[in-house]
């Protein structure tokens, strides 16, 4: 016997078991974790693309300037004042990389402008060599006004036989490393004071007392 359905009633859904329903949500929600994870790296590493890396940029790791004209290269530029307006000693280290003995000479913006550099110091650098602008053994690159104090920083001039260029170096006082570079000690270690020897007193010879001598004992003669 065939039993007729209702064309009013809808048929029954089907039941899912529960078991069934929690494995589709776990496997949903690790599907989502693993495309979150997917945009994160992709976003990540399109950052790490467009970002400069700081490890090939150019810094200078003392406590002074570069500055460059044609194959010389000074390194470390920085001046040595006591006072603003004082001498001042120009450190740094000139490398030559030309086939041609260099000439470097330094000087303040301001003294160029106005002609004072024309006697600047200047130091001969060899033909793929070195050469040290103020050192510690008594030669000295000096520039006789430094306009601003300790702390601030100078325009300073930079000539050689091949051209000249303009950099800002800072200014430090002639304390702790750079102790004896200042234009107190003309670029040298400060003078040692004379040291003095202790007075000696005269030495006193001892008085000599006299030998007496024996006096003579008279000898009789024997009566005849």
């Amino acid at each position: 016997m065939n039993r007729r359905i209702s064309r009013g009633a809808s048929p029954a859904t089907p039941t899912v078991p529960a078991r069934r329903r929690d494995a589709t949500s776990r496997s949903g929600r690790a599907l989502r974790m693993v495309v979150a994870g997917s945009a994160l790296a992709l976003t990540v590493s399109g950052c790490q693309y467009t970002s400069e890396i700081t490890t090939m940029k150019t810094y200078d790791p003392g406590d002074g300037v570069s500055a460059q004209i044609g194959a010389l290269h000074v390194n470390n530029l920085l001046v040595i004042a006591q006072q603003q307006g004082g001498p001042g000693n120009v450190v740094g280290l000139a490398i030559n990389g030309s086939g041609q003995p260099e000439r470097i000479s330094v000087s303040t913006v301001q003294a160029g402008q106005q002609g004072g550099d024309s006697g600047a110091a200047a130091v001969d650098v060899p033909a793929n060599g070195t050469a040290q602008l103020t050192s510690g053994s008594g030669q000295a690159l000096s520039v006789p006004a430094v306009q601003v104090p300790p702390g601030a920083m100078v325009q300073l001039l930079v000539r050689s036989n091949t051209g000249q260029t303009v950099v800002d170096a800072p200014v430090l006082p002639a304390e702790g490393y750079y102790a004896n570079y200042g234009p107190a000690g003309g670029g040298g270690s400060p003078a040692a004071s004379p040291t003095q020897s202790p007075a000696q007193s005269p030495t006193q010879a001892p008085n000599q007392s006299p030998t007496q001598q024996p006096a003579p004992t008279a000898t009789a003669s024997p009566t005849g």
